[in-house]
């Protein structure tokens, strides 16, 4: 009998996603008439709220209890419903303190998960088909997204979290785990070495190094705000040892 692979690294997705309020979309195609897509016994997957500085608290004591370390993928802006953008320390200024908290402890990592986590359909966001789903708008470094953008997003999204938390951020989480060979192409030019996604397919040699989740306990902040962070401990204490890795030192 072949056993997992050991998780050495843990990583949480999707903080500051405006996705998570926009761009949810019903379970069945017949629930997307009207108000039925919009509640949660519907919902395939949102709405929810974004977490608080008082959920990270615990998450640090828990971090703490188990000697782990967290990899935390951020969404540098805000996408509102006209998409405008609004900067995610200025979004949710106590979260950002409480995981400014978590990283002078050196519980965490912070990563880029993206300038806006989606692709914005004429300045706004796409809207909710009546038909079918707005998924594929959750990510926002498809191969049709070309790499003058891509380059822009991500030097908007790295200003604005080295800005903030005055650390150097090396690893990309590309939003729902798309990337194209224009995004290593912009990583190479803006010194992301690190590029973390569930199922490698597309390299350009050893820079930007791209690693899958094979070693990585990856989760989202959904699962903190929906089930609470007793999820966490349980995940971690059903491990033979925690996970003690930022994904940069994979």
């Amino acid at each position: 009998m072949v056993s997992a692979p050991d998780k050495l690294a843990l990583r949480i997705d999707d903080i500051g996603a405006s996705s998570k309020h926009h761009l949810y979309y019903a379970k069945r195609w017949y629930l997307n008439f009207g108000p039925l897509r919009d509640r949660r016994l519907f919902g395939h997957w949102a709405p929810y709220r974004e977490m608080t500085a008082a959920d990270w608290h615990q998450i640090f004591k828990i971090l703490e209890r188990f000697s782990a370390v967290l990899t935390v993928g951020i969404t540098a802006a805000w996408a509102e419903e006209d998409g405008s953008l609004v900067p995610f320390p200025d979004k949710f200024p106590d979260e950002a303190a409480a995981i400014g908290e978590g990283l002078a402890r050196g519980y965490l990592e912070i990563a880029n998960h993206g300038l806006t986590h989606c692709v914005l359909d004429g300045g706004g966001h796409r809207r909710r088909p009546l038909y079918g789903t707005n998924r594929p708008y959750h990510r926002e470094f498809w191969d049709h997204v070309p790499i003058d953008r891509q380059l822009d997003h991500l030097r908007r999204a790295q200003d604005i979290l080295t800005g903030y938390f005055r650390t150097k951020i090396t690893t990309l989480v590309p939003p729902g785990n798309v990337y194209a060979v224009q995004t290593l192409e912009a990583c190479r030019a803006l010194g992301l070495t690190t590029v973390n996604c569930e199922r490698p397919q597309i390299t350009l040699g050893d820079t930007p190094r791209v690693i899958g989740d094979d070693h990585v306990l990856a989760f989202h902040d959904r699962e903190i705000v929906v089930f609470g962070t007793g999820w966490l401990e349980a995940r971690l204490r059903a491990l033979p040892r925690p996970p003690q890795k930022f994904i940069r030192d994979l």
